[in-house]
């Protein structure tokens, strides 16, 4: 004899065919949390409005993320002894969307010259007039 626990139900004799079930969560059931006997497939993760990460890259210098809504983040650091261009490494169609930020490693009050040009859906230019490199973090949003 078989039967089946937890999620999955249905069972009996051996001396016949059996099937085991496990039925899927709407949802609604998604965002009410609340059952403990209910599989979450993509789809209902889809219908109740969740976001996650599709694809995603990471190395020493940054990386990205693509989530289910088709939002695309990107980050990373980059030294800069002057004035560098930045390669977004996944680049984002609606350049609006993209916004660089980032905060040197250390500044004074003196070095604070160190700004964002440039920017486009694949890449920007990070501007530093000081005489010393710094390192610049960034992140990027976009679709």
């Amino acid at each position: 004899t078989i039967y089946g626990s937890g999620l999955a139900k249905g069972g009996g004799r051996n001396d016949t065919n059996r099937t085991i079930t496990v039925d899927a969560a709407t949802g609604a059931e998604v965002r009410a949390g609340s059952r403990l006997d209910l599989a979450v497939t993509p789809a209902a993760l889809g219908a109740a409005g969740a976001v996650y990460v599709v694809a995603q890259s990471m190395d020493g210098s940054g990386g990205y993320r693509v989530w289910s809504d088709g939002l695309k983040e990107c980050w990373g650091s980059v030294n800069v002894p002057a004035n560098t261009t930045v390669t977004v490494p996944m680049p984002v169609e609606h350049s609006s969307g993209i916004v660089p930020s980032g905060t040197p490693a250390s500044i004074s009050q003196d070095e604070q010259s160190v700004g964002v040009l440039n920017v486009s859906a694949a890449s920007f230019s990070v501007r530093n007039e000081n005489p010393l490199a710094t390192v610049f973090y960034w992140h990027t949003k976009g679709l």
